[in-house]
């Protein structure tokens, strides 16, 4: 049987970068940064990440500019997943 590692998925939209770590691992640094999905598969993510680049380009670049806000992130992760929100 496989053993699938499943991660948590995270933004910061004053950064404009995400974060994943397994669930494994916990992370006390949590100022700024928002949960976009507590269980994710890693091959998930990077679909979600290349159809993120695509909408906003300069996210994950370390260019200093406007980023998309966590809520519109997650709006795009809820789409995605075909999730609807509550």
């Amino acid at each position: 049987m496989e053993n699938i590692i499943y991660y948590r998925l995270e933004y910061n939209e004053k950064r404009g970068c995400f974060r994943y770590d397994p669930i494994t691992i916990r992370n006390d640094d949590r100022y700024g940064w928002d949960t976009i999905s507590m269980v994710i598969r890693l091959e998930e993510i990077k679909a979600f990440l290349e159809s993120i680049v695509k909408e906003f380009p300069d996210i994950n670049s370390g260019k200093e500019t406007e980023y998309p806000k966590a809520g519109l992130i997650k709006k795009r992760f809820s789409a995605f997943t075909g999730i609807s929100e509550l």
